[in-house]
């Protein structure tokens, strides 16, 4: 998830992509970001499954199995592992919601920083 780059450069920002069907897989390294509090923004792309592989599925066979997904309530999880959430809810949002993210210094000085969503 792009913690062990976070780390040897903490003074860098670093940005991970991930799906929610990825964070669900790897929800371990969530919690590792939370211990560690790395200068690192998650971008998590919710379609609600794994994408990749049922985009193989639709092309290659006539039924999905195993890739749709519950996915959680993201800001919830982020509060619940004491990370700051912001959500991009339209496309004029994204910049500024990302630059926002980016720009924070990462290591909050205790687990009860607040949480803020940008909607």
């Amino acid at each position: 998830m792009g913690i062990g780059a976070a780390l040897a450069r903490p003074d860098a920002p670093t940005v991970v992509l991930a799906g929610d069907g990825g964070l669900a897989v790897h929800l371990g390294e969530l919690l590792t970001v939370a211990q560690e509090r790395p200068r690192l923004t998650l971008i998590v792309f919710n379609d609600g499954g794994y994408g990749v592989l049922r985009n193989m599925q639709d092309r290659y066979s006539e039924r999905r199995s195993g890739v749709d997904l519950v996915t959680p309530d993201f800001e919830l999880l982020a509060r619940a592992c004491g990370l700051p959430y912001l959500r991009i809810s339209a496309e004029e949002h994204a910049a500024p919601v990302i630059g926002r993210a980016v720009g924070s210094a990462g290591r909050p000085s205790s687990r009860s920083t607040s949480r803020r969503s940008a909607r």
